[in-house]
């Protein structure tokens, strides 16, 4: 019969071996951006992943199936980066305040992590040709955005910041797609000078549409 201590060892084990793949499937993902920021998502192979990483050539799909999982996840861990670099930023801020916060994470996303929101933008191009069965997860993470500023925008209307008639869901698509331009603009030229004065200049700009004086 085993004793306590004989009994209870496979859990440690198991948690060892847990962790160990997951530290190996994070590589494998950081591996991914780096080569789709490179050079997008239809030449990068997961066999390239596998060597970028430094394992085999087959743990990619052992892991992750097909290069549409992989890229699947690429999104995944993306969104999930982003999202918890978001909640550390809106830290209690409310209304019209977490409005601006969006709008400054997402631009300080690509200043500080420029080679993911490279990929990120890869990924968003590629789901529309190359790669399409991409479209609905990176359908729904643009959905998450564009929810995110349109439910501030509806408190800061119900906080009295933002007139009643503005249409939440429209003036989100509008500032989404700005966000979204001024990125692509520092992709392009990676001008950070430039990046700050643009945050600041989307932040007035839809103010000056949006709001009432806010003391």
């Amino acid at each position: 019969m085993p004793t306590a201590t004989t009994a209870a060892s496979p859990r440690p084990v198991r948690i060892k071996q847990e962790a160990r793949r997951a530290a190996s499937d994070t590589r494998l993902i950081a591996a991914g951006i780096r080569l789709i920021a490179a050079q997008g998502t239809v030449a990068t192979s997961l066999s390239q992943v596998a060597k970028e990483a430094g394992f085999s050539r087959s743990l990619p799909s052992e892991r992750f199936g097909t290069k549409l999982s992989f890229l699947d996840a690429v999104v995944e861990h993306i969104a999930k980066w982003f999202h918890r670099r978001l909640a550390e930023r809106l830290h209690g801020r409310r209304g019209w305040a977490e409005v601006r916060a969006r709008i400054a994470q997402h631009l300080d996303g690509a200043a500080g992590s420029t080679e993911a929101t490279r990929a990120l933008y890869h990924l968003y191009a590629d789901s529309g040709g190359a790669t399409p069965g991409l479209r609905p997860q990176i359908i729904a993470l643009s959905r998450s955005f564009h929810a995110g500023f349109a439910d501030a925008i509806r408190e800061a209307q119900a906080m009295n910041e933002v007139d009643a008639q503005v249409d939440p869901d429209r003036q989100a698509a509008l500032i989404f797609a700005t966000v979204r331009g001024v990125a692509v603009q520092f992709l392009a030229d990676g001008d950070r000078r430039r990046l700050r004065t643009a945050e600041r200049d989307v932040v007035a700009l839809f103010e000056r549409v949006l709001c009432k004086e806010i003391a």
